[in-house]
């Protein structure tokens, strides 16, 4: 998360909260991207040089590159230094951050999850919430506040792209994230890296949704895609997310031969498998 959060700060979209940073939930996908993308090679020094072949360009790239060479030993100082202060036995709920504990559970379990960009999504408005704060810091009163303070926007200025309106976040949601910070705690203690962890209060579970698409509105939604060239394409994701019952990420993952990654479709057999041959049976 040291990455996320360092991208983020890069694109400006790190907000203060207080004492703290957050990230905006809304921002989270851009994010990812970026933190996905490989970084481009340094430029050579004889790239910057202008056609005039300034000497001033070329001295502003090498100081340029010294500022970077002399600020390599700098940072591996600083990470051996942070490794060396940590505790190398369990730590308490006042030793630990919350912040330290997520980037546990996002390291050494996520990717073992079937769907590990759920966590990471959780982990950004967590990290933002709570930040350096102590693992004691998690209590009835402040897994409240979560569930108050956290909103999502639900309307941007069309020029500047600022929020102009914004509405609380589901009650589901907030479950959703308080149960990865429960599962967080619970599998640092279990893993030996933390004693006595606190109990994460959840809201109440919604209801259950009893409101279905009838067949008349899925029709309808199948040839308002159709008919718009622009979302042409997601008439047959929509026939197979209603006669699957198949989700989203298991869909865009099929592909007509077996393959590793996600499902398959068997033309020849007129069978649909969602799950490829290395991920484990889910719920």
């Amino acid at each position: 998360m040291a990455v996320v959060a360092r991208v983020a700060d890069d694109l400006g979209l790190l907000i203060n909260f207080g004492n703290r940073k957050k990230i905006d939930p809304n921002d989270l996908m851009e994010i990812m991207n970026a933190c996905r993308r490989k970084p481009k090679a340094t430029a050579s020094t004889s790239a910057k040089i202008p056609a005039s072949g300034s000497s001033a360009t070329l001295g502003e790239a090498t100081a340029q590159q010294a500022l970077v060479t002399a600020a390599k030993p700098k940072t591996a100082l600083a990470l051996y230094i942070t490794e060396r202060d940590r505790p190398r036995g369990p730590a308490s709920a006042d030793q630990m951050s919350v912040s330290e504990a997520l980037n546990i559970y996002l390291e050494q379990h996520a990717p073992t999850v079937a769907d590990p960009a759920r966590i990471a999504y959780a982990a950004v408005p967590l990290i933002g919430f709570w930040g350096d704060l102590p693992v004691s810091a998690i209590k009835r009163e402040t897994c409240g506040a979560y569930g108050r303070k956290w909103v999502k926007v639900v309307r941007r200025d069309r020029e500047t792209g600022k929020p102009v309106e914004t509405a609380p976040v589901s009650v589901g949601t907030i479950r959703k994230d308080l149960g990865v910070l429960a599962s967080t705690l619970s599998f640092c203690e279990a893993e030996g890296r933390l004693l006595n962890a606190p109990k994460v209060a959840l809201p109440k579970k919604p209801p259950a949704k009893d409101r279905w698409l009838t067949r008349d509105e899925a029709a309808r939604l199948v040839r308002a895609a159709w008919r718009n060239p622009t979302s042409k394409h997601l008439a047959k994701f929509i026939l197979v997310a209603l006669y699957a019952g198949t989700r989203k990420t298991a869909i865009l993952r099929l592909r007509f031969v077996p393959h590793l990654s996600g499902g398959y479709v068997d033309i020849e057999r007129g069978k649909l498998y969602r799950r490829g041959a290395t991920q484990a049976e889910t719920k």
